[in-house]
């Protein structure tokens, strides 16, 4: 009999959980107390983090899309919302999960009995709660619950039905010739964006009129992961100043800000995309201001440098989230203290003092390297799939620990050399040290496109062109599903994807040019 595997979350990365789980011959069942797929895909009302209407993500489709399942030519480069909604409940109904997902059911708490897993589950709007035993849980909510609130003093003093997290936030009239403090772009009067530190602001495309995270290419990410891994230091160095050279000359109109620089290194903290930020600040829409000291009254704010705002009318924080997982008690919690990296193998698999626990509990969510759309919490979900079937085996206790530790002296060391008090991502991993793991725990083959491994020098001399395109042309998701391991699944229509992802990416990029070179505007 298989396994009975519990995937808390239908969002994208319990949909691709739940694909890989069944895909592994595992009886996996999903859990969602939305009464719809897609997560925070879809906008909503409830009082639950989502997308607002407006919302694009910050990937590219050629590269966000998952690994066996291409978007539709008509998604935009940078995918709306909507586009992304329809696309998840395609991919729900494209590998029939829909018939293993159980929506409108809240999984209030877990708790080990009888060496197994026992569920108190939720049906929303019912009072009756009821249990279910499973053999291994995946929590696949992602890392966005829990709303950040930072110690503002004073804000008692401020109205606090004006006062808000961009969790709720909703694009209204109520904002329309409002002042608001911190972000919202929607139909306000003036906006001040309040911030401790710069930042490093990038726009979408480049010169060459391409999605930035298309020079990601298989060559640039091995570079990098060489670079990361013998001189990290050094590395982060060039790597903050190429980028810092890039937001001067990309939007030179924020010099009388010194073009919020200096920022924190992306050792640290991750780049904003900031195509439509800049042009509101341009037009004094957005007026970029200092930290806040205090509130001092109900429409006053004074900040650090002494400036004291007397017209605001609203207060939104957007100051992220912590990573709980609130229907985990404190002792399977990832990340039990707040703004460190969570107490987890690879950020995926628990390190629980009881071994029943470590074998059959694990996240998606948690950790993240420095390559951007879904495909790549898709392959720690065809990770975690290769270790509890058995084919693929983690390193003893001992050295899981040891790895913790060295990954938190790592953060910890990168958080001492911060100049500044900016957000330290607590769930950033090295690249090619993720990469590898990942690659050999699910079975991906990308040594096939290695330089220095038999393999690859077996597809350079068979398959010349397929070897090219895979290491320095676009790093298509479906590279991932290229080559028969004997482990995770691959896909027939993998090759011919990734050279009509190429292809796609080429064609864009070149009507973007002749819209550049008429004059016309680019998104």
């Amino acid at each position: 009999m298989s396994a009975r595997v519990a995937v808390i979350g239908a969002g994208p990365f319990g949909l691709a959980g739940l694909k890989n789980m069944r895909e592994a011959g595992f009886d996996a069942i999903g859990f969602e107390r939305r009464g719809y797929v897609g997560g925070i895909w879809k906008h909503s009302q409830d009082g639950r983090i989502s997308v607002v209407p407006n919302t694009v993500f910050n990937g590219s489709r050629s590269r966000s899309a998952f690994t066996d399942f291409p978007f539709s030519e008509t998604v935009s480069d940078y995918p709306t919302c909507d586009q992304l909604y329809d696309y998840l409940q395609d991919y729900a109904d494209a590998f029939k999960l829909r018939d293993h997902i159980r929506l409108n059911t809240s999984v209030n708490t877990i708790r080990r009995v009888g060496g197994r897993w026992e569920l108190e589950l939720q049906t929303v709007g019912n009072e009756d709660v009821y249990t279910e035993i499973f053999d291994k849980i995946l929590v696949a909510t992602g890392s966005f619950q829990t709303p950040k609130y930072p110690t503002v003093p004073g804000i008692e003093l401020f109205d606090p039905k004006h006062v808000t997290h961009s969790l709720h936030y909703t694009p209204s009239e109520d904002y329309k010739d409002k002042k608001v403090l911190l972000i919202g772009f929607h139909a306000t009067a003036k906006v001040y964006l309040s911030r401790r530190n710069n930042l490093l602001l990038l726009r979408k495309f480049d010169d060459e009129g391409r999605p930035f995270d298309q020079t990601q290419t298989m060559v640039f990410c091995s570079v990098i992961a060489i670079f990361e891994a013998v001189c990290p230091r050094f590395f982060y160095w060039l790597l903050d100043n190429f980028m810092a050279s890039q937001t001067k000359k990309q939007f030179p109109s924020l010099k009388k800000y010194n073009n919020f620089l200096p920022a924190p290194s992306m050792a640290t903290t991750t780049p904003v995309a900031a195509d439509v930020l800049v042009p509101y600040i341009d037009n004094g829409f957005v007026e970029p201001i200092g930290s806040i000291r205090r509130v001092t009254g109900p429409r006053s704010v004074e900040l650090n440098d002494g400036r004291v705002l007397d017209d605001v009318d609203r207060i939104i924080y957007c100051t992220g989230y912590h990573f709980d997982q609130p229907s985990l008690p404190t002792e399977y919690q990832p990340a039990p203290v707040h703004g460190v990296p969570p107490k987890l193998y690879r950020n995926i698999f628990s390190l629980h003092d009881d071994e029943g626990v470590r074998d059959s509990l694990a996240f998606l969510g948690q950790g993240a390297a420095f390559f951007s759309g879904f495909s790549m919490f898709e392959v720690q979900s065809m990770a975690i799939a290769q270790v509890w079937k058995g084919n693929s085996k983690l390193p003893s206790y001992k050295e899981r620990l040891a790895w913790y530790k060295a990954n938190l002296d790592d953060f910890n060391a990168k958080h001492g050399r911060m100049t500044t008090n900016a957000t330290h991502y607590s769930v950033l991993l090295p690249l090619g040290e993720t990469l590898d793991f990942l690659n050999k725990t699910a079975g991906l083959g990308l040594e096939n496109c290695g330089w220095f491994s038999a393999k690859g020098w077996s597809l350079w001399w068979n398959d010349r062109e397929l070897y090219k395109i895979c290491r320095t042309g676009l790093f298509s998701p479906a590279i991932f599903r290229l080559f028969e391991t004997g482990k995770r699944k691959t896909w027939n229509g993998a090759r011919s994807q990734v050279f009509k992802d190429n292809e796609f990416a080429k064609q864009r990029a070149a009507e973007r040019r002749t819209r550049i070179a008429e004059g016309k505007k680019v998104q």
